[in-house]
């Protein structure tokens, strides 16, 4: 099965994320999560810490956050985490075929050793 993505920036800030780790399936569904939209690539420092293996919670508040990058922020740490979190206005979004994809990475349906096209 081939993983579906958004456009060409959206493969490539996955690709580029987690080639350092590929077996961590709660990091590729978070990049995955967090590589659909512009807003989210453009601000992913600001929301994972690299270093610390981290997710940011504090990042939900910040000004740049759209009504997007905040609800594709809550569900990257949904996928992270699992926290409940309300996933209506994903599923209303045109979004939700992208985010079906962060579960199958989350659940290992993608062998992204295998799929690498690097």
């Amino acid at each position: 099965m081939k993983l579906l993505f958004i456009n060409e920036e959206h493969e490539k800030f996955f690709w580029d994320n987690i080639n350092h780790n590929k077996k961590d399936e709660y990091l590729a569904a978070l990049v995955y999560a967090l590589g659909i939209d512009i807003t989210t690539r453009e601000n992913f420092d600001a929301i994972y810490d690299r270093k610390g293996h981290l997710i940011k919670l504090e990042c939900l508040k910040d000004k740049w956050q759209t009504n997007l990058s905040k609800d594709l922020t809550k569900f990257a740490f949904y996928l992270w985490n699992g926290r409940k979190y309300n996933l209506d206005s994903i599923i209303k979004s045109n979004l939700l075929e992208y985010s079906v994809q962060a579960f199958f990475i989350l659940y290992e349906r993608y062998d992204l050793e295998i799929n690498i096209k690097h």
